[in-house]
């Protein structure tokens, strides 16, 4: 009987697991078409931001957000 709960279990985290990656591939796919989209919807072409160290505070700590989504 446990075991049988226990498989049931597994099987319902798995498939879980599975729409979850899904999902994820799917947002993945849509946004990293290119890896510099967040940075130009901000600066522009303007790279001369970059030396500006809050500019790439901001930008390390964004993409230190939206790492786990890319994964």
């Amino acid at each position: 009987m446990r075991s049988r709960i226990f498989a049931l279990l597994f099987i319902i985290v798995f498939l879980s697991s599975l729409v979850n990656l899904q999902i994820v591939l799917a947002q993945a796919s849509n946004t990293s078409s290119a890896p510099d989209t967040l940075w130009r919807q901000n600066y522009g072409e303007d790279y001369s931001a970059l030396w500006d160290m809050q500019s790439l505070t901001n930008l390390i700590e964004t993409r230190m957000v939206d790492l786990p989504f890319r994964l």
